[in-house]
């Protein structure tokens, strides 16, 4: 018996509906498979049980949309991409000929209500559960639209009942938000961001000669093809060149470029912003404790591409590039997400449809805590002088530099602000060893002077440099 037998009438005196038996096998086989979900027996679940005996059920016996239900959760396990767009097609087609009808609570005056309202609500929420946990990476948008066209055909036969049409409505907008947030493939030789881009070799990104990329127009037309382009650049250096910032910076681009104003939101200040699944999210931080690698920050980058409002993420990543010593690329992440978030403020005032916030109490503080060179330069000098040494020279020359400004300096607070001028710039270098070294040898002969009394800040900031160091090794 094929599937696309349910919709086909059901012959005799109770046709087309058919008549509910409580005694059949086919009922009571699918219903004790069914009650094995999510219960100790779960593992022993028969799925094919509920697939054929529902079928048998719904093309014999009576056409009753709790018998829907069961096969609508068969064909969501099998996670089965081609399935699933059939049966969506398929049950369009059934509740076109028999939503009113059908049981249980048929009814003539095509109104949805009492158990019938209840099971199609619970129908609603298995897709909507299947959407949120299943398709947050999902980039296909032919299965997307399977989900929009099946839900916008049923809200058509829900004019009586409010609550599952506003139902739906919710889950047709975050659909259409993940639907164009979706990156179209372009080709390369006709994509305007690639005409700007300076290349020392023909192949694509061999060699970049600037960050800035300026696509030739940004027209709403072309706003998914500039994404695209962007988010292909981002992988293509991650993959070549991981510890580089970037392709980061290049990925963040592609995500927020476009972003012009916050999602709508209610009083309560939550959006129709779909979340990254909470148990996603819990395998992220719960891997970042135990291991980091660059498979992870793949994984949490790759999800942040579909989830741009996901500012928690950027701190993942930051976290785990941190980890993996990549230093230069966490700090460019919580640069660029310290940018966007300064451009709407509101995002700390948000929340996604779970009541989850944009940003979390963990991640304001991060955006919060100045980067250990940044902490010293406020008290440092500074000077574009060595700056302009180290760039040209490198660190041995602008250290030679410093110390030999220090030997002709005899004022302690000169000598103090040059010692902590070199700290800064093995800082730079990622020398944290000795720069820790360095920094407690400072602020134990700080201790013999009177330097507080000059700068009441001093000894704060070498213990928030230090601590920061100290978490780095």
């Amino acid at each position: 018996m094929n599937i696309k037998d349910i919709i086909k009438p059901i012959l005799g005196d109770d046709s087309p509906i058919g008549k509910p038996n409580n005694q059949s096998e086919f009922l009571y086989d699918a219903d004790r498979e069914i009650m094995k979900i999510g219960s100790l027996q779960h593992g022993e679940v028969d799925w094919e049980i509920i697939n054929k005996q529902s079928v048998k059920y719904l093309t014999d016996i009576c056409k009753d949309y709790k018998v829907v239900s069961f096969l609508l959760r068969y064909v969501l396990h099998t996670k089965d991409t081609t399935k699933i767009i059939d049966f969506l097609d398929l049950l369009t087609t059934f509740n076109k000929q028999y939503i009113f009808s059908a049981y249980p609570t048929p009814n003539l005056s095509n109104e949805i209500k009492g158990s019938k309202a209840k099971v199609l609500k619970m129908i609603i929420s298995y897709l909507d559960n299947f959407i949120k946990n299943e398709l947050v990476e999902c980039e296909d948008i032919k299965f997307l639209d399977s989900f929009l066209l099946f839900f916008t055909a049923l809200q058509s036969h829900l004019s009586t009942n409010k609550s599952l049409s506003t139902y739906i409505e919710s889950i047709n907008k975050s659909l259409s938000v993940k639907k164009n947030n979706i990156p179209q493939v372009v080709n390369d030789k006709d994509d305007p961001v690639f005409s700007n881009i300076t290349k020392k070799d023909t192949e694509l990104g061999k060699e970049i000669q600037s960050p800035m990329l300026v696509p030739n127009e940004l027209s709403l037309d072309s706003i998914r093809n500039v994404k695209s382009s962007y988010l292909k650049l981002a992988g293509h250096n991650n993959s070549t060149s991981p510890s580089d910032p970037l392709g980061y910076q290049l990925r963040r681009y592609a995500m927020w470029h476009s972003v012009t104003a916050v999602p709508l939101k209610n009083k309560a200040g939550i959006t129709e912003m779909t979340a990254v699944a909470s148990d996603r999210v819990a395998d992220y931080q719960s891997a970042l404790k135990r291991f980091s690698d660059i498979n992870l920050l793949k994984k949490i980058e790759k999800t942040l591409e579909t989830s741009p409002f996901w500012i928690d993420g950027n701190y993942l990543a930051a976290q785990c590039a941190e980890n993996l010593g990549y230093n230069d690329v966490s700090r460019e992440i919580k640069e660029q997400t310290a940018k966007f978030v300064a451009k709407f403020p509101e995002f700390y005032d948000m929340k996604f449809m779970n009541g989850s916030s944009f940003i979390s109490d963990e991640t304001t503080r991060w955006l919060s805590e100045k980067d250990p060179v940044e902490s010293l330069n406020t008290i440092s000098y500074n000077s574009t002088e060595f700056q302009e040494c180290y760039e040209k020279h490198g660190l041995l020359e602008v250290l030679a530099k410093i110390d030999t400004q220090y030997k002709k300096v005899t004022d302690i607070r000169e000598k103090f602000n040059l010692r902590l001028e070199k700290i800064s710039y093995l800082i730079k270098e990622n020398v944290q060893g000795i720069s820790i070294v360095e920094l407690k040898e400072l602020k134990k002969i700080a201790k013999d002077y009177s330097v507080i009394e000059w700068e009441s800040s001093f000894f704060q900031t070498i213990d928030a440099t230090l601590s920061q160091l100290e978490k780095q090794l």
